[in-house]
C-alpha cells in the first residue's frame, strides 16, 4: 500500500489508503443509486472520507507490506467508517453486512479473470502457505497484542486450515463502537473468496462470540453460505 506508514502510524494524508476509499465509494454510488438520492450518496461519502482520514492514525500497526492482513484491517476500518455513516440514515447491522459482501464482490470481480486466476494460485502456493506458516509462529512468539494471532494447518486433501486466535479488527470494532457491526466484518472474507474461488470456509468467528476464528480453504470448493439473519 504506496506510503503505508511513517513513525508506526498511518498518516490522514496517506495516498495508498485514501485512494482504497474512493475506489469503493465509487463502486457504492453504483451500487446504493436506487436506495438514496445523488445528494444524500454525495453527503455520505464526503462524510465517510473525512472521518476515515481522522482515524487513520488510530488503525494498528500490523506489518505493513509483509503483512497479507494489513490491507484487511484498513478496509475494515473503512467499512466501520461507512456504517457510522449510513446508520444516520437507518441502515442496520444486517443490511450493512449486505452492503459489505456486495460492494467487496464488485471490487474484486473488476480484475481480469486470469489475474484472480493467478491469485488463486498463488494463495494455494508452496512459498505462500510456507509464508503463512512462517507469520503464524512470529504471530505467537513476536508481534505485539494488536496483531493477528494465528495458527496455520494443512490437512487431507489440500484443505488449508487458519484458526485466528487474535483479531484485531474485531478488537478495533469493539474499542471503537463497532460491536454491531462485529459478527458480518468476516462477509468480507466470503466475498473474496467466492470471487477467486479459493472454498473458503468460516465455521466459527470472534466477532460471532466464539473464542476464535476458523476459516478453512480449498481451491475450487463451493463457498458457503452466509445468512446475514442468523449469524455464526
Amino acid at each position: 500500500m504506496e506510503g503505508a506508514m511513517e513513525d508506526g502510524q498511518y498518516q490522514t494524508n496517506n495516498k495508498g489508503c485514501i485512494r482504497q476509499v474512493k475506489q469503493y465509494n465509487r463502486l457504492l454510488r453504483k451500487l446504493l443509486v436506487d436506495d438514496f438520492s445523488r445528494e444524500a450518496l454525495d453527503k455520505m461519502f464526503k462524510d465517510t472520507l473525512d472521518e476515515f482520514k481522522y482515524v487513520l492514525p488510530t488503525i494498528p500497526c500490523v506489518g505493513q507490506k509483509e503483512n497479507p492482513h494489513t490491507q484487511k484491517l484498513v478496509i475494515a476500518v473503512y467499512f466501520l467508517t461507512l456504517y457510522k455513516v449510513m446508520k444516520e440514515q437507518g441502515v442496520t447491522p444486517v443490511e450493512m453486512g449486505k452492503i459489505i459482501y456486495d460492494v467487496t464482490i464488485m471490487k474484486v470481480s473488476r480484475r481480469p479473470r486470469i489475474l484472480r486466476w493467478a491469485k488463486r494460485k498463488s494463495f494455494f502456493s508452496e512459498r505462500n502457505v510456507d509464508a503463512l506458516q512462517k507469520l503464524g509462529i512470529e504471530s505467537k512468539n513476536n508481534r505485539s497484542k494488536e496483531d493477528f494471532v494465528f495458527d496455520v494447518k494443512i490437512k487431507s486433501e489440500g484443505e488449508l486450515c487458519v484458526t485466528y486466535r487474535c483479531c484485531p479488527i474485531i478488537r478495533y470494532y469493539m474499542e471503537n463502537g463497532g460491536e454491531e457491526l462485529a459478527p458480518y466484518v468476516c462477509t468480507l472474507d466470503i466475498a473474496i473468496g467466492k470471487v477467486l474461488g479459493t472454498g473458503v470456509k468460516v465455521s466459527k468467528t470472534i466477532g460471532w462470540g466464539n473464542n476464535y476464528c476458523d476459516f478453512s480453504y480449498k481451491e475450487g470448493r463451493e463457498v458457503n453460505h452466509y445468512d446475514f439473519n442468523k449469524v455464526g
